[in-house]
């Protein structure tokens, strides 16, 4: 999946067009993979253009490497929530969404340039 820019139009590049079946058939519906992108997606709302460029801004500097802690992962997944609601784009969902972004976010998969 890819969120692309294309003549000042945004629009999301998936495989669905390639999808057989549903993605519960490779992923239990309790994975932490799908729990996470439910909460990104459906309720945080993460894939909103005014979100994602607070990722951009927030994730773009920071090297991940085999020596980073978790412990500074988690403080850049609250800041991200904390920067979207100081903007006004983060979504009023229940608490435990936040947690799942905060806890089982590694780091967002962003093209930086």
């Amino acid at each position: 999946m890819d969120y692309a820019d294309y003549d000042d139009e945004h629009h999301w590049v998936t495989l669905r067009s390639y999808e057989v079946g549903s993605l519960e058939f490779f992923f239990s519906a309790n994975s932490g993979v799908i729990r996470l992108v439910n909460a990104l997606h459906h309720h945080v709302r993460i894939s909103k253009i005014d979100a994602l460029k607070i990722v951009s801004e927030l994730w773009c500097s920071v090297d991940v490497t085999d020596d980073t802690h978790w412990q500074e992962i988690q403080e850049l997944n609250f800041g991200t929530l904390q920067k979207m609601q100081d903007e006004g784009v983060l979504e009023d969902v229940e608490q435990k969404y936040y947690g799942i972004v905060i806890q089982e976010w590694c780091f967002p998969m962003i093209r930086c340039q």
